[in-house]
């Protein structure tokens, strides 16, 4: 796969185009945050010590949890108008990837609301830990963190093939996570770490998602969609599924 001029302003443009045996595909996009607070810039890491310390060795962060779209993206014998779309921008850095997680994010627009969470298994002193997870919820003004990282009696965690459910409580009340990809199209990435070894990355963007909060100052509240999630997983294997993977 070779790419021609391709040019990115993180501050809202991106522009180029990619050659590969099946054909030509280009993009020209343009986007700008939601007009809401939910849209503000976000971190999961509860803490300034995990986004800028040793540990966890790979960090998350998301500048904008909430984008609009506009423009347009051309694959061989077709242009898809993205005028109106709903996305994110965001971002991860570290020494090396995480030895496995599944991590999700999902915008509600009728109800003014995005979440964004993972579950990771990391490795400390050469042994794994048990899955440790956070969560985020925003509805308009209002943040609902789950982020009690490392309490494993708040939380509880499973993760499938294509499906990763989350049940987490905080002072801020307790929340269910459901995220389904079953059936859905996926796409796997070979991520390498700087010690050789091969990480394979599984994501959808129209998982299903379903989550409840129960906030512990106010009624409970439930953000459903039928296909708007992005849902990803990283794992150690490859997965028989996919033929190809870059």
């Amino acid at each position: 796969m070779n790419s021609k001029a391709i040019t990115l302003d993180l501050r809202g443009k991106a522009r180029g185009s990619l050659d590969a045996p099946e054909g030509t595909a280009g993009f020209d996009v343009s986007w700008k945050p939601v007009d809401s607070p939910m849209a503000a810039p976000l971190s999961i890491l509860p803490w300034k010590l995990l986004r800028a310390g040793p540990f966890p060795k790979s960090k998350l962060l998301t500048p904008s949890p909430a984008l609009t779209f506009a423009g347009s993206l051309t694959l061989p014998g077709e242009t898809v108008n993205v005028d109106g779309w709903l996305g994110m921008q965001g971002h991860n850095w570290g020494v090396e990837h995480t030895f496995e997680y599944a991590w999700g994010q999902c915008v509600f627009p009728e109800a003014d609301a995005m979440l964004e969470g993972f579950s990771a298994r990391v490795k400390v002193g050469g042994r794994t830990t048990p899955r440790l997870s956070g969560l985020v919820v925003r509805r308009g003004a209002r943040t609902y963190r789950f982020d009690r990282i490392f309490d494993g009696w708040r939380q509880r965690a499973t993760v499938d093939d294509d499906r990763w459910t989350l049940s987490l409580r905080s002072d801020d009340g307790d929340v269910t996570l459901a995220m389904d990809a079953r059936s859905q199209p996926m796409v796997c990435l070979g991520y390498d770490n700087p010690n050789g070894e091969r990480s394979y990355c599984f994501n959808s963007k129209l998982a299903a998602v379903e989550a409840t909060v129960r906030p512990s100052d106010g009624a409970s509240f439930t953000l459903k969609s039928a296909h708007g999630g992005a849902l990803e997983f990283l794992r150690r294997q490859a997965d028989p599924r996919f033929t190809r993977v870059v």
